[in-house]
């Protein structure tokens, strides 16, 4: 539960962008520092839904004004999605075997997180221009709040320019998981004509993933590639796909016998290998 993605602070800062920035000045890791982030973050996430629920036992009535319903409306849905997302963390989660070497978790990752992404700054908003006290404090927080939606606006877009400036370079690389996808998806196809299954193994999980989307099996533990014998009930063409400096992580799979170089794009190698029921 510690791998929470700290979307509050995500809201409102590039955490990524900061990470990197308080490596280069402290020299503490950048993965150090996001592991902060997040262990910061879910102690308040757990002082701010203490607060909420003993604000509405306090309160009893939860509608009082327009804002206020709309921030407890928000907060319920956020709850909702925090629930089942730690739910199917528990039960879901996944190792990424080496190369990765990480574990992959429904709350650790970001999309998930899209409605409280976009709706904190929105509350936040609301409340501090829509509130009743307008003391010098409530002023001065609201120049802050607009000063860092400001910097994160500017920021963005130059980070836009940036990389859109960069894209150039790795065009041959987006062309060729292109082709990667229209292979797999006639392997795929083809094999299963002959009733034979195609499971897609790669230390790129988006081989994996596209893989299942066109009907085929994505292998994500790819470390089972390295035991002696894979074991199967069907006939199966295994493919895996990866980049010359990860051969080593399988080192045992490469030197199987059948193990045959089935296509090169750009610089990723699709090898294949013929795998059946035991007798």
């Amino acid at each position: 539960m510690l791998r929470f993605y700290p979307f509050i602070p995500s809201s409102l800062f590039n955490l990524d962008f900061y990470a990197q920035q308080l490596e280069i000045v402290t020299g503490i890791g950048y993965v150090r520092w996001q592991f902060l982030f997040q262990c910061t973050h879910l102690i308040f996430l757990v002082l701010l839904v203490l607060f909420f629920f003993k604000k509405i036992r306090k309160d009893k009535a939860i509608v009082t004004n327009t804002s206020e319903s709309f921030i407890y409306l928000f907060a319920l849905i956020c709850l909702g999605i925090l629930l089942l997302l730690s739910y199917l963390s528990l039960t879901i989660s996944r190792f990424y075997a080496p190369p990765n070497d990480l574990i992959w978790t429904y709350i650790s990752d970001s999309r998930y997180h899209i409605f409280p992404l976009i709706g904190f700054p929105i509350v936040i908003s609301v409340w501090l221009f829509s509130s009743a006290h307008k003391t010098g404090l409530m002023h001065v927080l609201q120049f802050l709040f607009v000063i860092i939606l400001l910097l994160e606006v500017l920021h963005g877009i130059y980070f836009t320019i940036k990389v859109s400036q960069d894209l150039r370079p790795s065009m041959p690389d987006m062309v060729a998981q292109k082709q990667i996808e229209g292979f797999l998806e006639d392997q795929i196809r083809t094999n299963k004509e002959n009733n034979v299954d195609v499971v897609v193994a790669s230390n790129f999980s988006t081989f994996a993933q596209l893989a299942n989307f066109h009907n085929g099996t994505g292998l994500f533990d790819t470390k089972v590639l390295n035991e002696d014998r894979i074991a199967t009930s069907r006939p199966v063409k295994l493919l895996l796909i990866t980049q010359e400096h990860y051969f080593k992580h399988f080192d045992k799979f490469l030197k199987k016998k059948g193990i045959m170089l089935n296509r090169k794009f750009y610089n990723y190698y699709c090898f294949s290998y013929d795998v059946y029921p035991a007798l």
